[in-house]
């Protein structure tokens, strides 16, 4: 049986075929899975998020996204409202349908207020666009932080406690 993989991005930019298995194996290694449309902020976020020191995987929607395999645990879901097929939003809703309570943050301009009532309601922080700063940044780091004190390590078969 193959192992799901998923567009890994390293540090010089080159894409890298790692399987999602292998992120959820090593629970101290955060990954941040970006989904937007834009090839241009994908790359830009790729870029900006790698130089912050984080693993990224990119998606240009959401049906190559759940293509993509399983989501490691400690990952940071950062997605675009807009996006062809599922929006954001819905993105996040299927995500947690699907028994992942992974953080995630919505980038969008000018969010209504349903779609402010709907993030909420997800526990979706929404950054705006344009993305000024680092709030971006630190909104990811905060939510990974708050990941991994709910995380419980795992003992390894074989191990003695």
């Amino acid at each position: 049986m193959s192992l799901p993989i998923a567009p890994i991005f390293g540090r010089a930019g080159r894409q890298q075929s790692v399987s999602n298995m292998a992120l959820i194996d090593q629970p101290g290694r955060p990954v941040v899975l970006v989904i937007d449309d834009d090839g241009a902020v994908r790359g830009s976020l790729q870029f900006s998020l790698e130089l912050e020191g984080f693993e990224t995987a990119v998606y240009a929607d959401a049906d190559e996204f759940f293509t993509g395999g399983a989501v490691p645990a400690m990952a940071c879901v950062v997605v675009d409202y807009i996006l062809p097929g599922l929006n954001g939003l819905e993105l996040v809703e299927r995500l947690r349908a699907e028994g992942s309570a992974c953080p995630a943050i919505l980038i969008t301009s000018q969010p209504k207020a349903s779609v402010r009532r709907k993030a909420a309601q997800l526990d979706v922080t929404i950054i705006e666009k344009p993305l000024l700063g680092n709030a971006l940044v630190e909104e990811i780091k905060r939510s990974l932080e708050t990941l991994s004190d709910r995380l419980v390590p795992v003992k390894a078969l074989g191990s003695k406690a």
